[in-house]
């Protein structure tokens, strides 16, 4: 979930090569703002092996007209509602407004390749059914997924808010799960279910445990270990009213079988003084710890939050915090922790926003200083968090946690340094245009309101025309990776060209194509030492675009000598949202964007009506990462399903392919390295 955009996108792509650039450097951690006092670890317990997906299950259609859920289907929907009203009071705000016309930067396009160059396979990963019908269906609809992805061993994990699902690399899913419908498909673990909590909502007790969101994952090479990553909100029992307390939630694999033991811990991220968290006075008593990553070198797992009021509208910065890699691996009840606190910008005068930590290859692991985990900022935002009213920098922010060895002692020699580095410009994206001329069941039903015989909805404050334009994020960082020297990241960006779409109310809720358009730009940042103090220089940058349509949600991933891969979302007046991708690298001009799929139809999710405060949510998360075969693999969401209204109303999940109030899906592609 990013909190600056309330809850709730054919092609040619360019890279452009550019000059270096210097730096600025800043040197302490007490320059940066952090400090380690307060935070705790608290141990969970494990898990027993994950059970295997046994034979094939036959598929059969699935029940025609749902009246027989838990808690009866009105209940369901009733409550979703009642959940979707609480989430949107938790988000705080709707981002800030795109750059359009001709400040946005220029690009040439690439062309687009329908045939895939490179990819070894693909399949539909989780999707919005299997979310909403996991765990005997006692599960929220969810928008969007928040995907994440990592590989290694022969399998292939995929966690999306709000489940878990492992492959092999011929795609064949290996947990089945507790599906609500018989004969259903593979659903894979939801989220609770995984790290043994009761679920969000009990349908046939009315009792409401954690609500857990916002995952990334991550395979460590060197160790051998699956770690899993994602907050939980703390709902009261009775009322399902957020209490205030959360937590970031870690597992940690056992071993290198992703189907095996996990050990489970917590981290209280509420900050108010109780449990052991430090008291940072925010709004109305309690802070929230949104958009947690994960990132490693040979010594430390460094997590990252930003951090906001709960209840109110303080934003408190960047949160970190580095534990013993090894003391996880070996499932201590006692990892060694330091957490830094409350992180800025010194040399902006600014909240530092979205710091990525990086992940590398063993051969990759930069030993100086003691060890060195590389993070990697952006500066706009949407202004909200780093005060940059414009909607666009031409700065990034490389961060160094050095000393990371000390960890394994209790990590009190750690160090934070920071370099400021002049890049080519970046602005916010606009919302994405998205192909009319498809099926919107939901919204349809939505506009029907108590008449719609699929759902008991309430009648809407007026009908709304469609398809609706896709949120494109803003400007922070979408993913880190540090490889053969070199820090890598990805973001999105404004770029000029036809693609985008004004969505508000001053047009009517129509999507209106504007000369703006949402495109990558991508880093690769040489860091260096001099004296001890950090500094940066721009090895490569540039932007990805195509021709008349928008790239969103960019992932990245480096493998050995500096080659890899980009993937997003592909969205625009002629293209539902599809997975494309294109190869990267130091001295690599990229010459096609290639496509894995077409989109089947358009978004139809609640988060694009008066139900989900007309703010189009889409992505959060694509996922690139290398295998430790020389491959790699991404994902990204798409839309599979593709469902007219008659269909709709007599089979909610359109078979097996779609939720209640979301039909987002997920692709995992297989590239060659």
């Amino acid at each position: 979930m990013q909190r600056s955009r309330k809850l709730g996108i054919v092609l040619v792509l360019v890279l452009i090569a550019m000059p270096t650039i210097g730096a600025t450097a800043f040197s302490s951690a007490a320059a940066v703002g952090g400090h380690s006092a307060g935070g705790r670890v608290i141990y969970r317990g494990r898990s027993a092996p994950l059970r295997r997906l046994a034979g094939r299950v036959r598929t059969v259609a699935p029940i025609r007209r749902p009246s027989l859920l838990p808690g009866g289907f009105n209940g369901r929907v009733q409550a979703n509602l009642a959940h979707i009203d609480q989430v949107n009071a938790l988000e705080d705000g709707e981002g800030g407004e795109s750059v359009e016309g001709p400040s946005a930067p220029k690009a040439a396009a690439l062309h687009t390749d329908l045939s895939a160059p490179g990819v070894l396979g693909s399949w539909e990963g989780a999707n919005s059914y299997a979310n909403d019908w996991s765990f005997g269906g006692n599960q929220f609809s969810v928008e969007p997924p928040d995907q994440g992805l990592c590989a290694g061993n022969g399998d292939v994990f995929e966690t999306v808010n709000q489940v878990i699902q492992i492959y092999d690399h011929d795609g064949t899913p290996l947990l089945y799960g507790t599906p609500f419908f018989p004969g259903s498909p593979p659903v894979g673990l939801a989220l609770n279910e995984f790290y043994g909590f009761p679920p969000s909502l009990d349908f046939n007790t009315g009792v409401f445990g954690p609500f857990s969101g916002d995952v990334s994952c991550y395979y460590d090479q060197a160790s051998q270990r699956w770690f899993h990553l994602m907050f939980s909100i703390e709902q009261d029992p009775v009322t399902g009213a957020f209490t205030g307390n959360m937590a970031l939630e870690l597992a940690v694999s056992a071993s290198s079988d992703p189907l095996g033991v996990w050990n489970f811990y917590e981290i209280p991220a509420q900050n108010n003084g109780t449990q052991g968290t430090p008291d940072h006075g925010c709004d109305l008593g309690s802070c929230f710890g949104d958009f947690p990553h994960i990132g490693a070198d040979a010594n430390a797992i460094v997590l990252t939050t930003n951090e906001y009021s709960f209840f109110g509208n303080d934003y408190n910065g960047v949160q970190l915090y580095a534990l013993s890699k090894a003391d996880l691996a070996a499932g201590s009840p006692t990892p060694s922790m330091v957490y830094l606190q409350n992180l800025d910008v010194p040399a902006l005068g600014q909240g530092g926003f979205t710091a990525w930590p990086a992940t590398s290859e063993p051969a990759s692991y930069d030993p100086s200083n003691g060890g060195t985990e590389y993070l990697v900022s952006s500066t706009a935002g949407d202004g909200t968090e780093t005060g940059n009213t414009t909607g666009s920098s031409d700065k990034m922010v490389v961060w160094a946690l050095t000393n990371t060895s000390s960890l394994d002692s209790g990590g009190p020699d750690l160090g934070l340094q920071q370099a400021v580095v002049t890049t080519i410009p970046y602005v916010l994206p606009p919302k994405s245009f998205m192909r009319s001329h498809g099926p919107l069941p939901l919204l349809d039903c939505i506009n029907m309101g108590s008449a719609c015989p699929a759902l008991n909805l309430p009648d809407p404050p007026f009908v709304q025309p469609g398809p609706y334009a896709l949120d494109s994020s803003d400007t922070r960082v979408l993913s880190s990776a540090f490889q053969d020297g070199v820090l890598w990241t990805t973001l999105g960006t404004g770029l000029q060209g036809i693609g985008g779409s004004s969505y508000d109310f001053a047009n009517d809720l129509q999507q209106e194509k504007l000369d703006t358009k949402a495109g990558v730009a991508y880093f690769g940042f040489q860091p260096s030492w001099s004296g001890g103090m950090l500094g940066a220089t721009v090895a490569q940058q540039g932007y990805v675009t195509v021709n008349g349509a928008d790239l969103t949600y960019p992932s990245l991933a480096m493998g050995p000598n500096g080659v890899g891969y980009i993937g997003a979302t592909l969205v625009g007046p002629k293209f539902f949202a599809s997975p494309a991708y294109v190869k990267i690298g130091l001295g690599v001009q990229p010459a096609v964007v290639g496509v894995v799929t077409k989109g089947a139809g358009p978004n139809d999710g609640f988060t694009g009506t008066w139900q989900g405060d007309f703010q189009p949510r889409w992505g959060d998360y694509g996922y690139a990462v290398p295998d430790d075969d020389g491959s790699f693999w991404f994902a990204a969401e798409y839309t599979q399903s593709r469902c007219g209204f008659g269909a709709f109303s007599r089979d909610i999940t359109c078979g097996f392919s779609r939720g209640i109030f979301e039909n987002w899906s997920t692709r995992v592609t297989h590239l060659s390295g």
